[in-house]
């Protein structure tokens, strides 16, 4: 029996002490927060991208006939819209008020995302499923 991807990266958080929740209403795929040692915590919206379709696709398109949308411009819609929007920052501080929120996205194919790693949004960190699957290979315990 294979998990679904989401469950997956869901229980990796929580085999590394994160306490999860599941994405509500379209806003997010996965938040995770957990303590830390030194009495931080630290607190993680996590969106998973493992189909061709979800990823980002940040092709030279025209908006209008004069106007050229640059990668970085792509790439700052793309945040605004995966991450930093009005709503899916109220859908976070309506669960865990005031905290700064870490950006993770899980990917599964790294050509689709070349354009958006090159432009090193801030506060965003990529994770191949790839790397996920290997962590909870190397954990797992034989019977």
């Amino acid at each position: 029996m294979t998990l679904p991807t989401n469950k997956l990266v869901e229980y990796w958080y929580n085999q590394q002490g994160f306490f999860t929740m599941k994405g509500e209403n379209g806003h997010y795929d996965l938040l995770a927060v957990q303590h830390q040692r030194d009495a931080s915590w630290r607190y993680i919206h996590c969106e998973i991208c493992i189909h061709p379709d979800e990823h980002p696709d940040f092709a030279n398109r025209h908006e209008t006939s004069d106007h050229h949308p640059t990668i970085s411009t792509q790439v700052e819609r793309w945040m605004n819209q995966t991450y930093t929007s009005f709503k899916k920052r109220a859908a976070r501080e309506k669960l865990i008020p005031n905290v700064e929120w870490e950006y993770v996205l899980v990917y599964r194919d790294e050509t689709k995302i070349q354009h958006l790693k090159q432009a090193k949004p801030s506060h965003l960190t990529f994770i191949p499923i790839q790397t996920i699957i290997a962590d909870l290979k190397e954990d797992e315990q034989p019977l």
